[in-house]
């Protein structure tokens, strides 16, 4: 089935990485192995409520059109706690995400992507001529004497129309 009728119908689409590597590809996709790479590199998240050290994040957010990926100025990410219970509540400054990367032809064909389908998906009434786009890039870090925490909020939802989560590598 077509992702965007499993959106319509479910809510949500897992696309395997065997389709969604040539469609990253079909929108500018270049130099996954130094993308990835910038995963190596991301800060301590120091916001987790429960004092846990086993989320790395870094942030960024862009103005996104039919045209254009534009970063916007560094801001903190907001979610209310209605959202995010544990973490929510607080301004949340997050290193930001390293300017080659947020440049990056996959960070912009994986932009491109969710904008593609958010655009499809929307109501043209409900429609904005610009989005507003945060990119999280994240690690969960799972230790021999210490569980990860994907989602340690537990069930949330994050105050969104669309998310795309892309798995970069997994080990273990």
């Amino acid at each position: 089935p077509d992702v965007e009728d499993n959106l319509k119908r479910t809510g949500f689409a897992r696309v395997p990485h065997h389709i969604m590597r040539p469609a990253l590809e079909g929108l500018g996709l270049q130099d996954w192995t130094s993308f990835a790479e910038s995963w190596n590199h991301l800060g301590i998240d120091r916001y987790m409520a429960d004092a846990g050290r086993y989320r790395r994040r870094r942030y960024a957010t862009f103005a996104v059109d039919q045209d254009n990926i534009t970063p916007k100025p560094r801001q903190p990410h907001y979610q209310s706690r209605d959202h995010n219970v544990l973490n929510g509540g607080i301004e949340r400054w997050f290193k930001p995400i390293a300017p080659n990367v947020t440049a990056h032809p996959a960070m912009h064909a994986a932009i491109r992507a969710i904008a593609s389908l958010a655009y499809d998906l929307t109501p043209a009434e409900s429609r904005p001529n610009t989005w507003h786009a945060e990119v999280h890039q994240f690690r969960i870090e799972a230790l021999p004497d210490a569980e990860g925490r994907p989602t340690p909020e537990g069930m949330h939802k994050d105050g969104v129309d669309w998310v795309l989560v892309l798995m970069i590598d997994r080990s273990n």
